[in-house]
């Protein structure tokens, strides 16, 4: 009687061993078969000039808005930003944006460089403030 219920006792043993192997296996495979979504973003010339766009305009409203607002110390730190980004390098070709615009079109790029020198050069009046256009975009 004893080699029965000895006999019974491992073959649940190996059921219960089997099924854990086979539960664990499809997990593992339900687990390598799941999709994952996401992105990869190859920076790419036209977004990173977007971007300088975008952060040189940011630059030039926040100049003009502390104008606005009598903060001529501010105004000029963002004045300063500006032609900071503009000397800076574009990362994918390693060249100033002022150089980069300067090559598809000489006159926007001189016409960038007076204006964002202007917003530098800034010394305020409110008669000056009212009769100068200081935005650049």
């Amino acid at each position: 009687m004893r080699k029965s219920h000895t006999f019974s006792n491992i073959r649940t043993r190996l059921l219960i061993v089997y099924l854990a192997l086979t539960f664990s296996l499809f997990n593992i495979d339900n687990f390598l078969k799941s999709q994952v979504y996401g992105h990869d973003f190859v920076p790419n010339e036209s977004a990173s000039f977007l971007s300088f766009a975008n952060q040189l305009q940011a630059e030039s409203e926040l100049v003009q808005s502390n104008l606005d607002n009598d903060n001529l110390t501010l105004a000029k730190e963002h004045a300063t930003r500006a032609i900071e980004l503009l000397n800076s390098k574009d990362p994918i070709n390693n060249v100033a944006w002022r150089d980069e615009i300067a090559e598809r079109n000489q006159r926007v790029a001189n016409e960038l460089v007076t204006a964002i020198s202007n917003l530098e050069n800034i010394t305020v009046s409110p008669e000056q403030q009212q009769s100068a256009n200081l935005s650049i975009f």
